[in-house]
């Protein structure tokens, strides 16, 4: 399973198995597009101001994928299981996060001396509590938000993750129409986030309430989430011939379409512009559902190929670790030279960062995984009255 996040699931499964999402790389290449969006915009190349843009599609892809992995789940057991999901969101985030912190918290003591003992407590306990985002809105002076200010979005995912497969788990008790309910609901959380956004007016500077909300930044997950509902509900009817041969040339045309609007939301995505919050995040949603809608449904279109190349479907794979480690890198270079990164600079920021993400994904993140993977298959067989069998190699 990787990072939707930096922080979603993608499972591996048997291409056999029915209505399973299964491995698709293209989804792997959205987080890898995702992720550069994010590390170009933190090395202030001002063209392409993205990582607001680069957030909001990690956030999109990361609710399709959970609400499709929950249902798919429900569908082949005929239960959700939240303490396994747990289990996995806590050996899949945690272990990096907490290698992270702690060489962040090193790198600020160093730099500030005593006075970084204060931004620690901040920064690393908000972090460890998945809270940035609403320290952030509160106190928005404090100094968590240097080092330790990428910790929001990880903040919002978590909240996501805590509030999303409860109410799963609990349209499917009511057992009356649950998929109608949970898009129901879905769908008027989107409309109220967006429409707390326009009522905030044009923000002048710097608005944390607006940028780092759970009520104003949810709209992007649940979008997602829309999304993971509905095509789980497509695949439950048989569609039509017709329908089954129109649908790669409109998911591929969605792709397209998805791209373009990415590109221009992207261009005209400076910090502070009401414009981009309003009404470019949300668009950025959409843009979204179309690369994912072309990676499934059109993966011979241009779109789904280009999502498919393997550098970038390798940036995706390691997009925890490159979210994780790209800006407290940056933050320890630029004070170290007292000045900003340049665009040469850059360069090497890029491939240091590649490569610490990497090692990560080694040596921290899979190892962890694995682990709690062979854990959670012996729980399954002790459950069903067997006893565990010796781990058979996963998948790549």
């Amino acid at each position: 399973m990787q990072s939707a996040a930096p922080a979603g699931e993608q499972p591996v499964t048997a291409p056999s198995a029915p209505n399973r999402l299964g491995y698709r790389p293209g989804l792997d290449g959205v987080r890898g597009l995702a992720i550069l969006l994010v590390m170009v915009h933190h090395a202030g190349i001002t063209a392409l101001l993205g990582g607001h843009v680069g957030v909001t599609v990690f956030f999109t892809l990361s609710g399709f994928l959970i609400t499709t992995l929950l249902l798919e789940e429900r569908q082949l057991t005929g239960r959700i299981d939240l303490a396994a999901f747990y289990l996995r969101r806590a050996a899949r985030l945690l272990p990096a996060l907490v290698v992270v912190l702690a060489v962040a918290t090193v790198s600020t003591l160093v730099v500030l001396g005593r006075d970084g003992w204060s931004a620690i407590g901040w920064g690393a306990g908000s972090a460890l509590l998945y809270c940035s985002n609403i320290i952030g809105i509160l106190e928005p002076d404090v100094a968590h938000v240097q080092i330790f200010g990428w910790a929001w979005s990880l903040s919002m995912e978590e909240q996501f993750y805590v509030v999303w497969p409860s109410l799963i788990v609990a349209a499917f008790l009511l057992r009356r129409r649950p998929l109608v309910v949970l898009s129901a609901v879905a769908a008027v959380l989107t409309v109220l986030s967006v429409a707390e956004k326009l009522s905030m007016g044009t923000p002048q500077g710097w608005n944390g309430h607006l940028y780092l909300g759970p009520d104003t930044r949810g709209d992007a997950l649940l979008v997602g989430c829309l999304l993971g509902l509905a095509l789980h509900a497509r695949a439950g009817r048989r569609a039509g011939s017709g329908t089954g041969r129109l649908r790669p040339l409109v998911a591929g045309v969605a792709g397209v379409v998805g791209l373009v609007l990415l590109a221009g939301v992207v261009h005209e995505g400076l910090v502070g512009d009401a414009r981009t919050y309003h009404y470019g995040l949300p668009a950025t949603a959409l843009a979204t559902v179309g690369l994912v809608l072309a990676v499934l449904d059109a993966p011979r279109s241009p779109v789904a190929r280009l999502l498919a190349l393997r550098p970038l479907v390798r940036a995706g794979q390691v997009s925890y670790g490159l979210y994780l480690w790209n800006f407290p890198l940056l933050w320890f270079w630029e004070h170290h030279r007292g000045a900003p990164i340049t665009h040469r600079e850059a360069v090497v920021w890029f491939v240091a960062t590649y490569v610490v993400a990497e090692l990560s994904y080694r040596l921290v993140e899979q190892p962890v995984i694995e682990r709690n993977r062979a854990h959670l298959r012996a729980r399954r067989e002790r459950r069903a009255g067997r006893q565990p069998l010796a781990p058979a190699a996963q998948p790549a």
